[in-house]
């Protein structure tokens, strides 16, 4: 009996290895799960984790993230790491936010990618990035990154800003579809991050962020409401801005509002 349980195991964990794609029906996060299943067994490279419904979804800085079942696409991929230093851990931001603005604007325009870790249409938010590292010394040695992008949905109780494909096109999308062309752009993109490509990357990340060079107004808790634009995000992540006085200001998350 013990031998046999034995081969059940291998062959689920065998299964498990070589599927590029573990569909669920719900979950508490899509993160969470394939943070616990990478602890306990060696995962393919790039495996992904997607979801019909989250019960305890998460955005940045222990946001929550709601999404009405089977209406968007939730997932998580895991990627290992040979020489990513944790100095340039915000370009994984950036590649992702490439890879699913490019995506979103093949179906609609005016896509943008908004500091630090959402992807705008119309000035409202349409999908929203979670990253989450393991460190080796100085380096990254794997991330999850966690996509949330809404599609089908068309209510968001208490969430004016948001917004979704079907709300823009007025019809429905595949959600598997739109997956596996984010997969494709994601896998070029971290090509180029692998390959150093960062000059490359910074182009098409500030030709494609929400408000950049363009005088907006903000709110700080320090310095309340103001006007200002941004003029680059920092090799770290931090926001950098030039104020009207022409003063430069940095902004670390959640130290900024966007109006």
């Amino acid at each position: 009996m013990l031998i046999t349980a034995n081969v059940l195991i291998l062959s689920l964990i065998n299964r498990i290895y070589l599927m590029k794609i573990i569909k669920l029906n719900a979950i508490d996060s899509t993160n969470d799960f394939l943070k616990e299943l990478a602890h306990k067994m060696q995962l393919r490279n790039g495996i992904v984790i997607k979801a019909d419904y989250q019960t305890k979804g998460r955005g940045q800085l222990h946001n929550s993230w709601h999404s009405d079942r089977g209406k968007n696409l939730l997932f998580s991929v895991l990627y290992d790491f040979k020489d990513l230093k944790i100095s340039n851990r915000f370009y994984l931001n950036k590649i992702v936010s490439i890879a699913v603005s490019s995506v979103l604007k093949r179906y609609i325009p005016n896509v943008k990618i908004k500091w630090p870790n959402d992807i705008m249409s119309f000035n409202k938010k349409i999908a929203g990035i979670l990253i989450e590292n393991v460190f080796n010394g100085n380096n990254i040695q794997k991330s999850i990154i966690g996509v949330g992008v809404n599609i089908n949905q068309i209510s968001f109780v208490n969430l004016p800003k948001a917004t979704s494909l079907k709300i823009v096109l007025k019809k429905d999308l595949d959600i598997d579809f739109i997956l596996s062309e984010i997969l494709e752009v994601l896998e070029k993109q971290i090509f180029l991050l692998n390959a150093g490509k960062f000059t490359e990357i910074d182009t098409i990340y500030f030709k494609n962020l929400y408000r950049y060079q363009k005088p907006s107004m903000y709110y700080n808790n320090t310095k309340g409401f103001f006007m200002a634009k941004i003029i680059h995000v920092e090799k770290n992540g931090m926001l950098k801005m030039e104020l009207e006085d022409e003063s430069i200001a940095i902004f670390d998350l959640k130290e900024i509002q966007f109006l």
